[in-house]
């Protein structure tokens, strides 16, 4: 099932994750024309539609918690490059996002960037 909604990326999107003080995690996403011209938020952790973990995001090892990050993710960056609504956005994610932790989350570092272009090309061959 390919999900190549549009041609052209209008705008670059990164995520990072890092860890405080060797236990806390964060992950922002930025958003923007350039490197140099960036936004940067908080990721929403989406709870709201999925529940794996309200109690925080984690990456690296096969547990829950990754396929949290891994529906945020991919929820922040189909509502974000294809413009959709949140609904429409949870209807393409929800059929791939654990295959999305496999494939990635599960094999993040301590801490991680993950370009846009990178999840579009995996959304194409999903």
């Amino acid at each position: 099932m390919s999900y190549n909604i549009k041609e052209e990326q209008t705008q670059m999107i990164i995520y990072k994750g890092f860890t405080i003080d060797d236990y806390k995690t964060s992950v922002m996403v930025g958003f923007g024309n350039s490197i140099g011209n960036m936004v940067w938020k908080r990721l929403d952790w989406c709870l709201s539609w999925v529940n794996h973990n309200p109690n925080g995001l984690s990456w690296g090892n096969s547990k829950v918690d990754c396929k949290q990050l891994a529906f945020a993710i991919l929820h922040d960056y189909v509502k974000r490059e294809y413009s959709l609504p949140p609904e429409k956005s949870f209807s393409i994610v929800s059929d791939v996002y654990e295959d999305f932790a496999k494939d990635f989350v599960e094999k993040f570092a301590v801490d991680w960037t993950l370009y846009g272009d990178k999840i579009g090309e995996w959304l194409e061959s999903a």
